[in-house]
């Protein structure tokens, strides 16, 4: 089963200094849980989820979020 452990090996470290560089202000380990939560929610999308895919969401979901005043990240959706 790909769970929370599959999908955080699927980013390699050189891959993780990169967002961490480019996502400088954003909480990366909650962004890996959150992507995570967002991608187990589709059993078929999961199950079909390769490196790549799991590359490009986390780097799309930290390109989404905003952070307010106390450095805590937010969604575009949770800033309505």
């Amino acid at each position: 089963m790909k769970d929370l452990n599959w999908y955080q090996s699927q980013f390699d470290e050189m891959f993780l200094e990169v967002i961490r560089m480019t996502h400088k202000t954003k909480d990366i380990p909650q962004a890996i849980n959150e992507s995570y939560i967002h991608l187990a929610s589709d059993e078929v999308r999961l199950s079909m989820a390769n490196k790549a895919d799991c590359k490009r969401l986390l780097n799309t979901w930290l390109s989404n979020q905003r952070v307010n005043g106390k450095d805590k990240s937010k969604t575009l959706h949770e800033l309505g």
